[in-house]
């Protein structure tokens, strides 16, 4: 298989080698306006970084993939050897989505390399005393996310299960492969219905186009296809990431965890 990232590096004698992990169905171009921010920070005091940005396996120009079980453990070791290679024994993460998912895999089989772990999205099981303790806001937080499940989860059925067929149709139409891409991002911010309020034309097209032009929209959707089959289940493994961990969880964002279930996660 393929493996395509990127890597700038800084020239601060500080700088912490940063693994950057994107979603679905984002592609590694999303970090193309913060990398050098993170690289060469405005001012002196702030932290540099060394960026690795790769493409998730199946994703763009690291697919399409042509083997069974890209998970997201199995991307994680994958993410594990890539930093070996390019020389660094420790490093930070940043993951969004899949990426958080992907990170959390990796601090979880790395945990004397992982610095520091860094989520857009947190996924946690209930404890075993489920709702006792939880104040009204943290209520209410569940129950918004359980009506979002409701009206917006369909993609996620039908790509854990049926992804090659579906992928005919988008492999075949620009259009649908558009809209399928598209409607995500105006479902999932905060546009208030209006998508080009949040994203511009150019950036929402540079991400169509490039599942189009690498032909991965298929191989991207295998990964709810395995991971739906992947054993155990996240979060079911009973494990806790020491590395210490940060999110950042906004408004509009689908998941609000209660801090006492992430905290016995991480």
């Amino acid at each position: 298989e393929d493996l395509h990232f990127i890597h700038q590096r800084s020239e601060a004698a500080d700088a912490v080698p940063l693994l950057l992990l994107h979603g679905w169905p984002s592609t590694v171009y999303e970090f193309h306006k913060i990398i050098d921010g993170l690289v060469r920070p405005a001012r002196d005091s702030d932290q540099a970084f060394h960026v690795v940005a790769p493409s998730l396996p199946g994703y763009a120009w690291s697919g399409p993939t042509r083997s069974a079980g890209w998970d997201v453990r199995r991307m994680a070791r994958a993410f594990a050897a890539l930093m070996a290679r390019l020389g660094y024994d420790s490093f930070g993460i940043q993951g969004t989505d899949w990426g958080a998912m992907i990170g959390t895999e990796l601090a979880l089989g790395e945990p004397r390399r992982v610095v520091g772990l860094h989520l857009n999205m947190v996924l946690v099981r209930p404890p075993a005393d489920g709702m006792t303790g939880l104040n009204d806001r943290e209520r209410h937080a569940l129950e918004d996310e359980a009506s979002w499940l409701e009206r917006e989860m369909a993609y996620d059925v039908i790509q854990s299960s049926r992804p090659q067929t579906l992928g005919y149709a988008l492999h075949d139409s620009p259009v649908g492969l558009a809209a399928w891409i598209v409607e995500k991002y105006r479902s999932w911010s905060d546009c208030s219905g209006d998508v080009e309020k949040r994203f511009s034309k150019d950036d929402l097209l540079a991400t169509a186009t490039t599942y189009w032009v690498t032909d991965t929209i298929t191989s991207s959707m295998r990964l709810y296809f395995d991971y739906a089959r992947m054993k155990p289940r996240f979060g079911c493994d009973d494990r806790r990431v020491e590395a210490p961990t940060a999110c950042a969880l906004f408004p509009a964002d689908m998941y609000h965890p209660p801090r006492r279930w992430a905290e016995q996660r991480f």
